[in-house]
């Protein structure tokens, strides 16, 4: 289980920041993250590594409060 440090507690892939009077939120990445994920030489069709470029983007967009997104891109 984990503990909530500095009023941050990762949640379901975000990152919930309590402040005095309101929250926001960010994409959270575990720190052992590498951020590799299909390399673009690979075997996979093009619309996989497509979409997977999008699916990121657009949760970041989704996810993230407007202060977060340029660090998150």
């Amino acid at each position: 289980m984990e503990i909530e440090q500095h009023r941050r507690l990762p949640f379901l892939d975000t990152l919930p920041i309590r402040k005095e009077t309101n929250m926001s939120r960010q994409v959270y990445r575990k720190p052992t993250n590498t951020d590799h994920f299909v390399h673009y030489m690979s075997n996979h069709p093009l619309g996989v590594k497509r979409g997977l470029m999008i699916g990121l983007v657009d949760r970041a967009y989704h996810m993230c409060d407007p202060q977060f997104l340029d660090r998150k891109l």
